[in-house]
């Protein structure tokens, strides 16, 4: 098993667990904050934006580059 793989499981499991989330917030916990409550306190300042837009295109690049 190469390094790659153990990444890309590694991002799996971050996207599994935001799903999971997500769902819960929905469904079962109602005071549980779902993803997009949290991506918008987080885009409230220009700064945290900027990291949001960088850390995705960082992202973007390293996943789907090959």
């Amino acid at each position: 098993m190469s390094w790659r793989w153990i990444t890309l499981a590694g991002w799996s499991v971050l996207a599994a667990a935001i799903v999971a989330t997500e769902l819960a917030a929905h469904t079962v916990m109602r005071r549980l904050q779902g993803f997009e409550s949290i991506m918008a306190f987080l885009a409230r300042s220009r700064p945290t934006r900027v990291a949001l837009l960088l850390g995705w295109g960082w992202l973007g690049w390293h996943l789907f580059v090959r």
